[in-house]
């Protein structure tokens, strides 16, 4: 845009300069004078009007870029404080596993002393039957023997 409207204001100028010339020669230069002179100015406004936009644009644009870079900023403070976060609990998580996990070793070795200790009282119960069998079998033919031997 500033390209054509620098072409278009040379060529105006230039006109305006021809016409004041062709004024000068034929006898009007006041008219052309002044024409050029509001040309100028009309020129030298749309120029200035071209630049202040055009610099209220930049500002824009800058306060913008600002304006989400620092919310950029809060965004990357907030996800690296999760992130911490997780990280801990992740931390945590893992020495919680690895403490359920020696604990169920724990509880897996005592069941099987406890399973070790059921066989063999287990066996001391059968033993123990056993001989309170026998027993009662050898107090059943005493009794016999002593009943039909005193009397």
């Amino acid at each position: 845009m500033t390209t054509s409207l620098t072409q278009g204001a040379t060529l105006i100028v230039g006109a305006s300069l021809l016409s004041s010339i062709y004024g000068l020669i034929i006898g009007a230069p006041l008219f052309f004078a002044l024409t050029t002179v509001i040309i100028s100015l009309v020129l030298h406004t749309l120029f200035t009007a071209h630049e202040t936009h055009r610099w209220n644009g930049a500002l824009r644009f800058s306060e913008e870029a600002i304006t989400l870079n620092k919310e950029l900023e809060t965004s990357k403070l907030l996800l690296e404080k999760g992130v911490d976060a997780t990280n801990e609990a992740m931390n945590k998580i893992n020495t919680q596993s690895v403490v359920l996990k020696e604990q169920g070793s724990l509880i897996d070795m005592e069941a099987q002393l406890f399973n070790q200790q059921n066989l063999k009282l287990v066996v001391i119960v059968d033993n123990t039957k056993i001989n309170t069998d026998a027993l009662v079998e050898q107090e059943t033919i005493m009794k016999k023997k002593l009943s039909t031997d005193v009397f």
